[in-house]
């Protein structure tokens, strides 16, 4: 597969705060029913199951599995389960890694919306032709700025914040001076 210069831009931020594999029995990512599989390189158990399925409906997967999960299966997966449904490519340089960031933490469509509420956009989540319009027209500064409001409120609003917040929050942080570089043309 070909990746874009900006997916690759946006993903090696990605991939470097996820990491590797995880179990922690904390984070409801890391189960398939009741069974505690884990996390790999931003990839939840329940995503690599959809994954596996549509190749083979019949598939099932175990810790050891999420384990084994190799570097180029999971760029795949966040490619077409997190980068496509933003319409990364379309978005400009530094936005598009700021909400791509976040669809591998909140989902594509909390993401979008996120920054639709950022440009004034309909807030579907369906980053169309309005949304890229607007992402386009405006201040990459400001819209930045904008999204780190409404991620930082969207994890305050979070259940689990009291014991995954501060983290967030850090990440939050790395993610926005990573984006403002990437929207200056600073290469990481």
């Amino acid at each position: 597969m070909q990746f874009s210069a900006a997916f690759l831009c946006a993903d090696a931020f990605t991939a470097s705060e996820e990491g590797g594999y995880q179990n922690a029995p904390s984070d409801s990512g890391n189960f398939i029913g009741d069974l505690l599989v884990g996390t790999n390189c931003g990839i939840s158990a329940p995503i690599l199951l959809a994954w596996r399925q549509r190749q083979n409906p019949g598939a099932t997967i175990t810790p050891e599995d999420m384990r084994a999960l190799t570097d180029i299966e999971a760029q795949t997966i966040r490619w077409t389960w997190f980068w496509e449904p933003i319409n990364g490519d379309a978005l400009p340089a530094g936005i598009s890694l700021s909400v791509y960031d976040e669809a591998v933490n909140a989902g594509p469509g909390t993401a979008v919306m996120q920054l639709q509420a950022s440009i004034g956009a309909t807030q579907d989540g369906i980053p169309g032709p309005e949304t890229i319009a607007a992402a386009h027209s405006a201040s990459a500064a400001d819209v930045l700025a904008a999204l780190i409001a409404h991620q930082a409120s969207a994890y305050a609003a979070a259940g689990d914040f009291a014991s995954n917040g501060l983290g967030w929050l850090a990440r939050l942080g790395r993610r926005t001076a990573a984006a403002a570089d990437a929207a200056a043309g600073v290469s990481a």
